[in-house]
């Protein structure tokens, strides 16, 4: 699994990239990358990934309300 790098761009790729390089990362790295830094800040919030307390909510109402 690779690491997201804070020089890279989502889009494109960073300056030391070849030409024509994509950086696309599986969800798999998104959640990881997202997760280490969760667990290193608490406070660490995210536009992109919405937080909410499953607990609060039926199994049949997740998917359609996120």
């Amino acid at each position: 699994m690779g690491t997201l790098g804070s020089n890279r761009k989502t889009r494109g790729g960073g300056a030391s990239d070849p030409v024509g390089f994509r950086f696309y990362p599986t969800p798999e790295e998104l959640v990881d990358h997202y997760l280490k830094l969760k667990k290193q800040d608490k406070d660490f919030k995210s536009d992109h990934i919405a937080e909410f307390d499953v607990c609060n909510f039926d199994p049949w109402d997740l998917a359609g309300n996120y």
